[in-house]
């Protein structure tokens, strides 16, 4: 991907989606696929991010009713198109920063483009990363409904390393559900993705750093990628 400023990227997208009311979506959208071809993930948060600012508070309405006016049908989109895409709630959340999105948009989108699991997901996990307590509260939601289901998800194939991760980091992390709760969770996702999910010895060896106060910032599956070439090896191994 070429390396530019977020800036100049930033003006071409919005030079693009000014032309929203006198183009279709459709045209809007080839244009916009044009610029992700050159800059890559980077181009496609900024597109959600100029949208999301662009779109007014009475615009939402618009949504909830089935009838939604031009941006709101690129934003519904955009999204669907980007879930789909591996490490996508982790752009989503930075997009939706400082956006004025209702707490019922997600949920609604879900159901009006009866979106598949691993999108569900990667929305909700995007909702739970930003600070608005409604939507996190919403992401939550969306995560429970879909973990009660897991042994129903289907095609696993679309689900990414990193997607998987971050599950399981919500589950180990959410604070409303109970031991035997986050246990069970655990193991189902663990029998479900076990390629993913088989380094029992790296876990230990971020549960033994933590305990001597060191802030672990990277996941479990990045440091595994990292450490493949060197074999197996054993906790004490890892944490040295």
């Amino acid at each position: 991907m070429v390396k530019i400023s977020r800036s100049t990227v930033s003006s071409q997208i919005k030079s693009i989606l000014t032309s929203l009311p006198k183009k279709n979506v459709k045209s809007i959208t080839t244009e916009l696929n044009d610029v992700y071809k050159v800059y890559g993930n980077e181009a496609r948060e900024i597109a959600l991010r100029r949208l999301l600012e662009d779109i007014e508070p009475a615009d939402w309405k618009s949504f909830k009713n089935a009838q939604p006016n031009s941006k709101l049908a690129l934003l519904s989109q955009l999204l669907t198109e980007f879930s789909s895409r591996p490490r996508f709630n982790r752009h989503f959340s930075r997009a939706l920063f400082s956006s004025n999105v209702p707490a019922d948009f997600i949920p609604t989108l879900v159901k009006q483009q009866k979106l598949q699991v691993h999108q569900v997901l990667q929305l909700a996990l995007g909702l739970i990363s930003i600070p608005e307590k409604n939507l996190q509260e919403e992401g939550g939601k969306l995560l429970r409904n879909r973990l009660s289901d897991m042994v129903d998800w289907g095609d696993r194939d679309k689900f990414h390393p990193t997607l998987v991760q971050d599950i399981s980091t919500f589950i180990q992390t959410y604070s409303s559900f109970s031991d035997q709760t986050r246990s069970s969770y655990s193991k189902n996702l663990a029998n479900l993705f076990p390629h993913v999910l088989s380094s029992s010895s790296l876990n230990r060896a971020f549960d033994a750093l933590s305990s001597r106060g060191f802030k672990c910032t990277v996941s479990v599956q990045s440091v595994k990628e990292s450490l493949a070439p060197l074999g197996k090896l054993s906790e004490s191994e890892i944490v040295s």
